[in-house]
């Protein structure tokens, strides 16, 4: 088994520092390499929960590949627990939701990207464990169309959370003619982008 470790974890800081070495090059200030930061390392905690631990191959050469799909939506299995789903569904809406929150703060959003992000966000994630099944010849994951559509839920409800968040920050900003400084006028930046986009 492959296990998402500390030298995993240390790859993806070598990245993230090339990375950041590039877009500090590119004129990026520190806030947003900040919060470029910050989402970099919830991407890798996406990958620990949803991609770790990675078999090395399920053995035997007269293994005949299989990997377990689900194609039905809101179908969980004839056996399956209310407790069991319940929870299913949370987690895996709440694993996407920092993504809907946090995406503006390192790139532009448009309001109709969030027609096609939300499942692609799902469907790579899926894909993802496919692939991976496909090489190591193992069918380690369940692929779940459920998943894909509580992923995209995930980043649908944090985009409305951090539009509203956006839209209550730039009001005060502006109301208590504050003169932000830093992360906070970095925060002020993209909440005016956002809001004034979407009002």
């Amino acid at each position: 088994m492959l296990y998402f470790d500390w030298h995993t974890f240390l790859i993806g800081l070598v990245i993230l520092s090339v990375l950041l070495l590039v877009l500090w090059r590119r004129k990026h200030d520190l806030s947003y390499l900040f919060c470029f930061s910050a989402f970099w390392v919830y991407l890798m905690l996406v990958l620990k929960e949803t991609i770790f631990p990675i078999p090395l191959g399920c053995g035997g050469s007269s293994y005949i590949f299989r990997v377990s799909v689900n194609w039905i939506p809101f179908y969980f299995g004839d056996r399956a627990a209310a407790e069991a789903i319940l929870r299913g569904v949370v987690l895996n809406t709440l694993l996407t939701l920092p993504f809907g929150f946090g995406i503006s703060f390192v790139m532009r959003v448009r309001f109709w990207d969030m027609l096609w992000q939300p499942l692609s966000v799902g469907l790579g994630i899926e894909a993802l464990q496919l692939v991976i099944s496909a090489i190591v010849h193992c069918g380690y994951r369940v692929i779940d169309v459920n998943d894909v559509i509580f992923n995209a839920s995930g980043v649908l409800i944090g985009y409305v959370l951090f539009l509203i968040c956006a839209g209550l920050y730039y009001w005060a900003i502006r109301a208590l003619d504050i003169q932000p400084r830093g992360l906070a006028a970095y925060f002020y930046k993209v909440a005016a982008r956002a809001f004034l986009k979407n009002i």
